[in-house]
């Protein structure tokens, strides 16, 4: 969650740590490892240290505030990504972000403020 701590509006989503990825194993590598496989999954750190979100207004925001008006928390740490779509949207209904004064501007792609009020 990202507060914004000059006018109090909120912004929640979600960030994976590490993101896995298929590597095609080059002919060397095959032969120095003795495999048959074709690819290998390689494990790499996201930019979750700096990462502030998705939405537009909240980016406009940080250009004009600074950074240091902006308080960063994490909400849960989450074992799976599906669990983490979960919990993201869980938290997202907790803090009601679509009727609340939020950067969110839609949940899961299919609810938006709009169609709130």
């Amino acid at each position: 969650m990202i507060t914004n701590k000059v006018t109090g509006k909120i912004y929640i989503g979600k960030k994976s740590l590490f993101s896995v990825r298929k590597k095609r194993i080059g002919k060397r590598e095959k032969a120095e490892t003795k495999t048959r496989k074709t690819f290998k999954q390689e494990i790499k750190e996201s930019d979750w240290k700096t990462y502030y979100g998705s939405s537009e207004e909240l980016l406009k925001d940080i250009e004009t505030h600074g950074q240091e008006n902006f308080h960063r928390e994490i909400l849960e740490v989450c074992y799976s990504k599906k669990y983490l779509g979960y919990c993201e949207l869980a938290h997202q209904i907790k803090y009601d972000v679509l009727r609340k004064d939020s950067y969110n501007g839609n949940i899961l792609g299919r609810f938006w403020r709009k169609d709130m009020q």
